[in-house]
């Protein structure tokens, strides 16, 4: 199959349930609220399905994207990731909110490589830049680093991969995407495989512009050069605890 053969559309009905069995099928041994289900895509159908994105061989579902625009404090993430992204059973999904926080993103193994990824994050942008968002914000699995489990943690992998020293295969493909690393997570959500570390990424809108802030209120600081961030090749990243 060629890429050119796959198209791409918003979330309608019938393709909630393969959508949501593609999820689980990638993810098996996370908890229902680290993903989205039959019962989020519902609710997305309702209010938000223009943040949900599949593409289609045919009628049949090889790719989804999933997410929500909320308001977010890249200092201040909660603990978890399902505190970000529900509350009492419902999305925190606000049409107002001033990033899009992408949930989840899978491509059926046997279409991989052939840019299905690289078109759902493209869609994800678009959808940011046409309705004024500052950006995209996601917690990333590192996949390969369940090899490196013993050898050193999650950060100086995470520095590694940013160098160009290993390959991850979701990472690497993130940051060729554009996106930087803000920090490395334990315990954001459950995967076992990975010792439940993760990375929050972050892509910013190059056509954001930020309000201008009322008369009186202290100006936000940048944190560019303080000794929290790190720079490196092509993404930062924020040692957390």
């Amino acid at each position: 199959m060629a890429e050119s053969a796959v198209r791409f559309v918003t979330l309608e009905e019938k393709y909630i349930q393969p959508a949501a069995d593609m999820i689980r099928g990638a993810f098996p041994d996370m908890p229902d609220e680290d993903n989205f289900t039959e019962p989020d895509f519902y609710e997305m159908l309702e209010i938000f399905p223009e943040g949900t994105f599949i593409a289609l061989d045919g009628d049949k579902v090889v790719g989804v994207a999933t997410g929500i625009f909320v308001d977010i404090d890249l200092d201040e993430l909660p603990r978890r990731e399902d505190s970000l992204t529900r509350t009492n059973g419902r999305t925190n999904h606000r049409d107002e909110g001033d990033y899009y926080y992408a949930v989840d993103i899978v491509v059926d193994e046997k279409c991989r490589g052939l840019g299905i990824g690289r078109s759902l994050y493209d869609l994800r942008k678009a959808l940011v830049v046409s309705r004024a968002k500052k950006g995209i914000v996601a917690a990333g699995v590192i996949p390969g680093y369940s090899k490196f489990l013993k050898e050193f943690g999650p950060t100086e992998y995470v520095r590694k991969v940013v160098a160009g020293e290993l390959q991850d295969p979701t990472l690497s493909a993130q940051l060729a995407n554009g996106f930087g690393v803000e920090s490395v997570r334990k315990d954001f959500f459950e995967d076992p495989e990975t010792d439940s570390c993760c990375t929050i990424i972050h892509w910013r809108n190059p056509d954001y512009v930020q309000p201008p802030r009322p008369r009186g209120n202290k100006s936000s600081v940048d944190l560019t050069n303080s000794n929290r961030v790190v720079r490196l090749t092509e993404a930062s990243v924020r040692l957390t605890n």
